[in-house]
């Protein structure tokens, strides 16, 4: 079952417990209409580190507040994403997606890293501006506790799990992330991630710690 069919799936079962009748079919069709839309970048970035763009966050959130005001609960909705985009990542990562296996490491990064954003979005996350045209940083203006930083944030950690790891605190990690996210243009971890790959800061097919969903 693909991720699109396994999630409509689920998604009709928590309408049909928490909606009306007459709002299940409206809200079907608008669920469908954005996995549709979402799935593509997902799949574009995860694969290829190509961004996702901050349209499709904000559609997630859009959407996720609307069912949240029609009645469904925001946690399950949450539960529903998360469960389906693990068992989703799980298959693209075993199948490798065409990928070459040096990569694979970097792939699951980015799976985690884009469960984040889509988990920040349907949870009510802040919607984010439209990026604006990016620009080359100068590697020497990212200092060594910022390449550490890129890295956790690449493997899946939290602001809070990075600052107990490298001994700092929460502050600091936040504002050294959002120094960061400045200097690449990247309105969020997705972007920043790609980012960080394209202009050689996070070493293709290193090893790392995948988080788990």
């Amino acid at each position: 079952m693909s991720p699109k069919t396994e999630f409509t799936v689920e998604i009709q079962d928590l309408l049909a417990r928490y909606l009306r009748t007459s709002d299940r079919e409206r809200w079907g069709t608008e669920v469908g209409a954005v996995v549709s839309e979402v799935l593509p970048p997902l799949r574009e970035f995860v694969l290829r580190g190509r961004p996702i763009p901050p349209g499709v966050l904000r559609r997630i959130e859009i959407t996720s507040d609307g069912l949240v005001e029609a009645g469904v609960p925001r946690g399950e909705l949450a539960d529903v994403s998360r469960r389906v985009a693990a068992r989703g990542a799980g298959r693209l990562i075993h199948r490798g997606g065409g990928v070459p296996r040096r990569f694979v490491t970097e792939i699951c990064s980015r799976v985690v890293v884009a469960i984040h954003d889509v988990m920040w979005a349907i949870l009510g996350g802040r919607a984010h501006p439209p990026a604006p045209a990016p620009r080359r940083p100068e590697l020497r203006e990212v200092d060594g506790l910022e390449l550490r930083i890129l890295a956790m944030v690449a493997r899946g950690f939290s602001t809070v799990e990075t600052a107990k790891a490298l001994h700092y605190s929460r502050q600091a990690v936040s504002y050294h992330l959002g120094r960061l996210m400045a200097r690449f243009d990247a309105p969020n971890r997705t972007a920043l991630v790609a980012a960080a790959y394209e202009h050689g800061l996070l070493p293709r097919g290193a090893a790392g710690r995948s988080r788990r969903y």
